[in-house]
């Protein structure tokens, strides 16, 4: 009888046909514990480098979680709120409400300027056939986002594809989805 470690087995390499290399990496992670009899915070803070050849964008889930800080390019942003589950940027000319738009993907999301009316949708609606069936779809989330959008007082929506619409179109193109799911 050997001893195991007398006698190296070779590494094997096992090829699979669904695998693909990582997006993002994430090099570091900064936890930080704040316990109390009462609640608990934890602050995080990460810095993610971009495969050379990554398609898709960084997405961090949150849900239930609120924001204590925003920060672009290291820099703070002071000028945000959150209003429910809405996340509300103000740029000084102007103030969008960031919406959470899933259904074609989970982190689809829109941008909405309430005070003129101004919508960038990108892929959560847009005037041309709604695509559902990506991996990652859901077709239940979309018919919530659809059913939001039916009442979302717009003036001019600006999607991800297609042309530009107005309020009226929008809803007709809510509509018809939600027709052709049965609602």
């Amino acid at each position: 009888m050997t001893d195991a470690s007398s006698s190296p087995v070779p590494p094997v390499t096992i090829h699979r046909s669904d695998y693909r290399p990582p997006e993002w990496q994430v090099p570091d992670i900064a936890l930080d514990f704040a316990l109390g009899l009462d609640t608990t915070r934890v602050g995080a803070a990460l810095s993610v480098v971009r495969h050379a050849d990554a398609p898709a964008p960084l997405t961090l889930r949150g849900d239930g979680l609120t924001p204590l800080a925003v920060r672009v390019d290291g820099e703070s942003w002071n000028d945000w709120h959150m209003e429910g589950p809405d996340l509300i940027v103000d740029l000084g000319d102007r103030q969008f409400r960031v919406l959470h738009l899933p259904g074609h993907s989970p982190d689809s999301i829109a941008l909405f300027d309430e005070r003129d009316g101004l919508f960038f949708s990108g892929d959560a609606i847009y005037d041309d056939t709604l695509i559902d069936d990506l991996p990652d779809s859901n077709r239940a989330a979309y018919r919530r986002t659809m059913e939001r959008l039916l009442d979302l007082p717009i003036r001019i929506g600006h999607g991800g594809h297609g042309p530009s619409f107005d309020r009226t179109r929008m809803r007709e193109i809510a509509a018809d989805y939600l027709r052709q799911a049965g609602i």
